[in-house]
């Protein structure tokens, strides 16, 4: 399932490349030369644009590789990968600068989030809580946390 939606990822990304790269043929050229040459930038501005794009949908496909989801989970949005994203550097960041276990760290973090304790941490969030259990624990040198 994971592969075939990496499959239309890339798929996707390919045509829009391609597509990026040809000009259409259906536009009549103006007879001006100002004209001809506003068209010509136009053309040229919409490619860039296009390869921008195309760029940053890359770019996020690549960060989605990186952050915990569902094995079933549909493409997150962009928002969604940002916002999670954040979120998982943030524990990152703070399992590294604990003194405590990671793993009793993380687990206490987790209560303290269940509980609605003030003091949780920002990146308790339920979106990143709930995929807590999806994360290669074993491959950070944590034991796996419920």
């Amino acid at each position: 399932m994971e592969q075939q939606a990496w499959d239309e990822e890339i798929h996707s990304q390919s045509v829009c490349m391609d597509s990026s790269l040809s000009t259409s043929n259906s536009v009549s050229m103006p007879i001006g030369c100002e004209m001809v040459e506003d068209e010509a930038e136009r053309r040229t501005a919409n490619v860039r644009e296009r390869k921008r794009m195309c760029s940053i949908n890359v770019a996020f496909i690549e960060l989605r590789n990186y952050i915990p989801t569902f094995p079933f989970e549909k493409r997150l949005s962009k928002i969604d990968t940002l916002n999670l994203a954040i979120a998982y550097i943030s524990m990152l960041e703070d399992i590294l600068s604990s003194p405590i276990d990671p793993g009793i760290y993380v687990r206490s973090c987790v209560e303290a989030a269940r509980r609605n304790h003030p003091n949780a941490p920002s990146w308790s969030t339920s979106d990143l809580l709930a995929r807590l259990s999806w994360i290669n624990w074993k491959r950070l040198g944590i034991e796996h946390i419920r």
